[in-house]
């Protein structure tokens, strides 16, 4: 058995929300990331349109395909 000090206090029940992730981002957090995405997502795009087939064709294509770039060279 164990003797020591012990404290018996009330607890207050913590609410979570699944989106309690996102409360430390601001708007400001928020439109810098976004600007971030698309200066890096144009940087990819200039660099590789010229050799890349998969970079050329319609905007919406090129479009995903950016995207799609960032995301990979984010996550690795």
């Amino acid at each position: 058995m164990e003797s020591g000090l012990v404290v018996v206090v009330p607890m207050k029940q913590a609410k979570s929300s699944p989106w309690a992730f996102m409360k430390p981002f601001t708007i400001q957090m928020w439109c810098v990331t976004g600007a971030f995405f698309l200066l890096v997502g144009s940087v990819v795009w200039i660099l590789e349109h010229r050799m890349n087939h998969e970079f050329r064709g319609p905007p919406s294509q090129q479009l995903i395909t950016i995207f799609w770039s960032v995301q990979l060279a984010l996550h690795i």
